[in-house]
């Protein structure tokens, strides 16, 4: 409740934490001085909002940064975004997997420095872990060192795809249309509905439903776009024939459009946006998996 609310906002004032996970909603009227950055793990449905969220930072002539994570999906979405504010985006590239091994090196080295000058806590824990030790050869206890420090230091990593990440990857995103529309008597709210219900999505899937004359786009992770094609086939939203198909998003805003619009095809995903704020106003540098010639 706004108890809780007005709680939580006391203690990220008072600097009793340093970080505060909050929703659209509840980010508004944060009012909080000194705060350096604002990170966005999606961009907003309505992009008003996203000046709202960037908003609490780089207050008073305060210098402030802004990082907006993103599929490259989504890398149109930035231009509407660099439309709205006025001001535009330079891309940084995604820093290699030997640069980011190399970083957290470092912070490995000074571990294994510091164990090397600790004193022993406990006479008896450490006695009983030598003993231990003592049963193993010199190889074994270094390759368990070797894993000790992989899941310490390097577990948010481990999992993760990053050799295949390049730099140089342009995707177009990739949706579904609907070829049902408010002529039809569809709404957002019911198409929304039924995504959730039906396709099993949630809410955080759903970045896009537009609702036009006998149509409606979707947008949905890339990841997602096969199994809720089979579903909305399988079990569709209206008794009425209609077709589902995808469609890449090449949609331009009003005043920017010629002949086409969308076309079928394939997509791909990648990246992040990186904005700072100086003396009230905005200098946004783009956060991506490809740079700018």
């Amino acid at each position: 409740g706004q108890a809780l609310r007005n709680k939580v906002i006391k203690g990220f004032k008072n600097k009793d934490f340093n970080i505060l996970v909050a929703t659209d909603v509840a980010a508004r009227g944060i009012d909080v001085s000194n705060l350096t950055h604002v990170i966005n793990f999606s961009i907003p449905r309505e992009k008003e909002n996203y000046i709202h969220r960037i908003g609490r930072t780089g207050r008073a002539g305060k210098e402030g940064t802004a990082i907006l994570f993103i599929a490259s999906s989504e890398l149109y979405k930035i231009r509407h975004l660099e439309k709205l504010t006025g001001m535009p985006m330079s891309e940084i590239p995604i820093p290699p997997l030997d640069a980011i091994i190399s970083a957290k090196m470092t912070a490995v080295s000074d571990f294994i420095e510091q164990a090397k000058q600790s004193r022993t806590k406990l006479e008896a824990v450490h006695t009983a872990i030598k003993g231990l030790i003592d049963g193993f050869s010199e190889d074994e206890i270094r390759h368990s060192f070797a894993v000790a420090l992989e899941d310490k230091f390097f577990k948010d990593i481990i999992h993760e795809d990053l050799g295949n990440v390049r730099s140089d990857r342009v995707t177009v995103p990739q949706e579904i249309c609907l070829m049902l529309g408010r002529e039809d008597g569809m709404t957002e709210h019911e198409i929304s509905d039924y995504l959730y219900s039906t396709c099993g999505l949630i809410p955080q899937e759903v970045t896009k439903v537009r609702v036009i004359g006998n149509k409606t786009f979707i947008s949905i992770p890339e990841s997602r776009l096969e199994e809720v094609m089979k579903v909305m086939r399988a079990k569709p939203i209206s008794k009425k024939k209609h077709r589902v198909y995808l469609v890449e998003d090449v949609y331009k805003p009003q005043g920017e459009r010629g002949r086409g619009g969308r076309s079928s095809g394939r997509g791909g995903r990648s990246g992040g946006f990186r904005g700072e704020r100086k003396g009230g106003k905005r200098r946004m540098s783009e956060r991506s998996g490809r740079r700018k010639k």
